[in-house]
């Protein structure tokens, strides 16, 4: 009779699964990998903070629709009042609010 290295690998194989599938089989939970299970909310959450991450720091055009408006002088500043707005955030600051 003549067993040729194809079926040797094939009976290796089985066997491989065999014991693999019976160790499987035989763990206790806590000989089993750990699982972590999301919920909706924090897939959510994680979805959300994602997109943020993704989000620019200085919206671009808004700085360049800006500039161009100071650069042409058609962009009043108004300087009362942004200095009001400055004050109401350094209390608001400070009065932690």
């Amino acid at each position: 009779m003549h067993i040729s290295n194809t079926q040797i690998h094939k009976v290796f194989e089985l066997h491989m699964q065999k014991v693999h599938l019976g160790a499987m089989r035989s763990e206790s939970p806590s000989q089993l990998p750990d699982q972590l299970t999301l919920s909706r909310q924090a897939t959510e959450m994680q979805s959300i903070k994602q997109f943020i991450a993704g989000l620019t720091a200085v919206r671009e055009n808004k700085v360049s629709d800006l500039r161009a408006r100071i650069e042409s002088g058609d962009y009043d500043t108004a300087e009362p009042e942004i200095a009001e707005a400055m004050f109401r955030a350094a209390r608001q600051e400070r009065l932690g609010v």
